[in-house]
């Protein structure tokens, strides 16, 4: 009797532990470089809002040949995006041959992330001018 007590005391301490972590929504979207998709391009969402006094983990999603990617949060094979304002950075996968300007990884860009699925489509100049600015390609995205 006294087991199944401990037991039960101890289920409910790990259960209760449950769903104390930041709530997620599924982001998902294609990317373009002036209009044509490439394939290994990584989109990282950064969130900026703590949770418990914590910041939630990033998210990554990689590009398939047709560019489109679906987010999963960093460390975890979890689908899903903490909701809430995000910064979003696009790169290169490491060693792949995609091409990207180093500029689109600097963080200019955000998102704020809603309950439920989230289409976050974005089409970049493959090469931005030298007067290119974070604030261009913000409203070159479009949130389905």
């Amino acid at each position: 009797m006294r087991f199944v007590m401990v037991a039960a005391c101890g289920l409910s301490l790990l259960l209760s532990g449950c769903g104390s972590g930041p709530r997620t929504a599924e982001v998902t979207g294609r990317i373009t470089f002036d209009g044509k998709p490439q394939a290994n391009v990584l989109i990282e969402f950064e969130p900026q809002q703590s949770v418990n006094g914590k910041v939630p983990a990033a998210a990554r999603g990689v590009t398939d040949a047709d560019g489109r990617y679906r987010a999963f949060r960093t460390g975890k094979n979890l689908v899903g995006v903490a909701v809430g304002p995000a910064v979003v950075r696009v790169s290169a996968v490491q060693d792949s041959a995609a091409r990207v300007d180093p500029r689109y990884a600097n963080g200019g860009l955000s998102l704020e992330v809603v309950p439920g699925a989230n289409v976050y489509d974005l089409d970049l100049p493959a090469t931005p001018g030298k007067d290119w600015s974070p604030g261009q390609a913000s409203s070159a995205a479009s949130k389905r």
